[in-house]
């Protein structure tokens, strides 16, 4: 690669030659040799990209507000010394906390040199970070081609969690595994409930022996079995943009899902937004970071249609479990998918995050903006209204923890377990 000071005395060079053989003027042609001298001098400096590189990252998975650091170790195995200019590619929104992203080293032959990038990462997503380019330059000026040092590199944030300190989301309909909640089937594992004749079948380690003694007659203790359930979460991703509700509703399903899966449930996740992004129920670990990886991948925007929803839920998904949907309500075609799955017999528990408060970034105090956040109020509560007349709605607020919110989840859960019993 030739730099700008390369090409220029380069052409100098040729003009003096051509003009001087031209108009048979010699002093041109020898007001050429500095120039050619350069030139020479430059060709000769200048070597092959000599730089070697081995680099480290300190994670690739991290939580929100945490820092990596890429720290890259240069060794000049050429016999010059060397000037680069280190230039590392970032996305938007992300900087460098320590330099802005390109710096300058100096190697003396045979040397090397340690230096780092701490990037800081405030908000959940992917991020694709690099490549890191190397331009390295001669004594002379000229510019050897640009090496590539890193590729690419991929971080991901995670939404960080939060500390819950009750015992989580109890389920009305269960099925045959074992998880946390109280299931009216009897069983030999769980909390006690009772003590029964011997059955034939029973194990002897159900056996009461000091109630037997008592009674004269063999007792078993019975249990009341903890089972687990179905949880589908639906998030509602349509919007313009990155606003702190589609931020509220990511990480409140990240949270419920993490605290679901630990109870022993199944649990999988639509993301209604341009296309249907989802991942189908299933257990443990690994299904936490499927959900949490699909969760931080989902971008705002797109419309989805109410048919394609309900064709995807009663298809693929199981149908006696809970459909948690966490939404803000903001035009009708939610209200129609809710509306339809309610007809398809799903039972539903939304929660919606209260987009109204959000503070708007020039806000107006004048009477029409006023009038209009009132009118769209009264809108939203009329919402509300018609949602809980088919479903359970709890109300969010941005700035309240999610914890809270779950608190709010499982009093309404047991009121109506206790109006139905």
């Amino acid at each position: 690669m030739i730099s700008q000071k390369i090409s220029f005395y380069l052409a100098l060079t040729f003009f003096l030659i051509a003009a001087g053989m031209t108009l048979l003027i010699w002093e041109l042609v020898l007001a050429s040799l500095p120039c050619i001298i350069y030139l020479v001098l430059s060709l000769h400096a200048t070597e092959k990209n000599m730089l070697r590189c081995r680099w480290t990252v300190s994670a690739t998975r991290v939580f929100e507000g945490q820092n990596v650091r890429i720290t890259v170790k240069l060794f000049n195995a050429g016999r010059n010394h060397v000037f680069c200019i280190l230039t590392l590619k970032l996305p938007g929104g992300i900087t460098v906390a320590n330099n802005p992203g390109r710096l300058g080293v100096k190697l003396s032959p045979r040397s090397s040199e340690t230096v780092w990038f701490d990037i800081p990462l405030k908000r959940f997503g992917v991020y694709t970070i690099g490549p890191l380019i190397a331009t390295q330059r001669g004594l002379t000026g000229s510019v050897v081609a640009p090496k590539v040092l890193i590729q690419k590199i991929e971080l991901k944030v995670f939404p960080r969690p939060e500390h819950i300190s009750h015992r989580g989301i109890r389920l009305r309909k269960t099925k045959v595994w074992l998880g946390s909640t109280p299931s009216k089937i009897r069983g030999h594992e769980g909390e006690f409930y009772s003590i029964r004749k011997y059955q034939y079948g029973d194990t002897l380690r159900a056996i009461n022996w000091r109630a037997s003694a008592r009674a004269n007659q063999i007792l078993t203790n019975e249990f009341v079995g903890e089972r687990g359930g179905d949880v589908i979460l639906i998030v509602d991703a349509r919007g313009p943009h990155f606003d702190e509700a589609f931020i509220k509703s990511v990480r409140t399903a990240n949270q419920v899902s993490s605290l679901l899966l630990r109870q022993g449930h199944r649990v999988g996740l639509v993301v209604l937004r341009e296309f249907i992004d989802r991942v189908y129920p299933s257990h443990g670990k690994v299904q936490e970071m499927r959900i949490s990886e699909a969760l931080i991948r989902s971008r705002p925007g797109g419309e989805t249609y109410v048919r394609d929803v309900t064709w995807l839920l009663t298809r693929f998904f199981p149908r006696k479990g809970l459909a948690i949907v966490i939404t803000p309500l903001r035009d009708e075609e939610i209200v129609k998918t809710l509306i339809t799955l309610a007809r398809a017999g799903v039972e539903m528990l939304v929660l919606s995050p209260d987009y109204i408060g959000i503070p708007p970034r020039k806000q107006k105090r004048d009477e029409v903006s006023i009038i209009a956040k009132r009118l769209v109020e009264i809108e939203r509560r009329t919402t509300l209204k018609l949602v809980s007349r088919f479903a359970t709605v709890i109300p969010m607020r941005i700035d309240d923890p999610i914890s809270l919110t779950l608190r709010s989840v499982d009093r309404v859960l047991r009121e109506k377990l206790r109006l139905r019993a």
